[in-house]
């Protein structure tokens, strides 16, 4: 949804539509905060190969996420997601629970209070390469050390010839 647009079309409306002043709301929080008309719904994570597009870091599986889209060229097209406590950070504001329940219709009401838990609490400490490093890197050879050493360099094996 673009936020401008819906707001213009739901104050140029001859009558309220259903839902009218919900999509009011929505359409000025979205003016606020330009990240949230990207919100598509709530899911479940089927696999952990998915990297959260705040942090950077997997979304496990099975744990909550928040799936984004955008509109382009006429459709939705899927942007990717990110985990349900970085959403603050993301979006620019917590207040997405009726946002969120309004567009995933089958979130239960356990499963609603649930993320209302993760979007009030405190977000979960990172790593600082955002759980991007996938080996660890190696310590990189002194030139005092290699001198003491009785092997060759390996510069010296790649000239030799």
């Amino acid at each position: 949804m673009r936020p401008d647009k819906t707001l213009a079309v739901l104050q140029g409306a001859p009558e309220p539509m259903p839902d009218h002043a919900w999509l009011e709301r929505t359409a000025q929080a979205g003016i606020v905060h330009r990240r949230l008309a990207r919100l598509a719904r709530v899911e479940r994570a089927p696999s952990g190969r998915a990297r959260c597009r705040q942090c950077h870091a997997f979304v496990d599986h099975g744990v909550w996420r928040i799936a984004l889209h955008i509109f382009e060229e006429g459709r939705f097209s899927p942007l990717g997601c990110i985990h349900v406590g970085c959403s603050e950070a993301y979006f620019g504001t917590s207040e997405i629970l009726d946002r969120i329940r309004r567009l995933t219709p089958d979130l239960g009401d356990d499963d609603a209070a649930l993320i209302e838990q993760l979007l009030s609490a405190p977000p979960a400490a990172l790593p600082s390469d955002g759980g991007l490093r996938k080996t660890q890197a190696e310590t990189p050879i002194d030139d005092a050390d290699a001198a003491d050493s009785d092997e060759p360099d390996v510069r010296d094996r790649r000239t030799a010839g």
